[in-house]
């Protein structure tokens, strides 16, 4: 039960930092959905992607504890692949309101180059991680990408209308950030 609340405590940090210290890069004004409403209702979109996503890797990580043969290792890559896909869809599909109000398409897929550098760090990360875990060293490595996001987000609320690299990278690790430090508990 322990892991268990573990797990919940950072996935309402990381739900916190999601929806309140996004960058403008990500954030969505439109005024023919009420100005600001549309920038809300992206952050909730993004806050229901994360946290499906994170309850799959919550569910792929108890499997993978509780039951001791070979078959759930498999079932566990298979949840932990599909909430990365999923986790993901927040930033490359638009909310359906938002297709509906007329998103711009154009300007979105600026920013996507940049988070492709996020994706990257991400897939070099989680797989340095896995690498670590057998040794018993991947805690260090996790709290050191804790330290990287908590430093990010510093700058960029210090710099709000910044829309550089390294604030994308920052609101990037802020949502899958849970995904590299709670497999340190296992």
């Amino acid at each position: 039960m322990w892991r268990f609340a573990i797990g919940v405590c950072l996935l309402l940090l990381s739900s916190v930092i999601a929806l309140y210290m996004a960058p403008p890069v990500f954030r969505v004004e439109r005024h023919g959905l009420f100005g600001l409403g549309a920038q809300q209702y992206r952050k909730s979109w993004i806050f229901r992607q994360g946290i499906v996503s994170y309850a799959l890797v919550t569910a792929a990580n108890l499997l993978s504890d509780l039951w001791l043969w070979r078959a759930p290792s498999a079932v566990s890559a298979l949840l932990l692949i599909g909430a990365v896909c999923f986790g993901l869809t927040a930033f490359f599909q638009p909310p359906p309101m938002l297709r509906r109000a007329g998103f711009d398409e154009t300007a979105a897929f600026r920013h996507r180059r940049l988070f492709l550098a996020g994706i990257a760090f991400y897939a070099a990360a989680i797989t340095l991680t896995l690498i670590l875990h057998s040794t018993g060293l991947s805690i260090f490595f996790n709290l050191a990408i804790l330290l990287m996001v908590m430093l990010s987000l510093v700058q960029s609320r210090r710099q709000e209308n910044t829309k550089g690299l390294f604030e994308t990278l920052a609101f990037a690790l802020c949502i899958i950030w849970p995904l590299l430090l709670y497999p340190a508990y296992f």
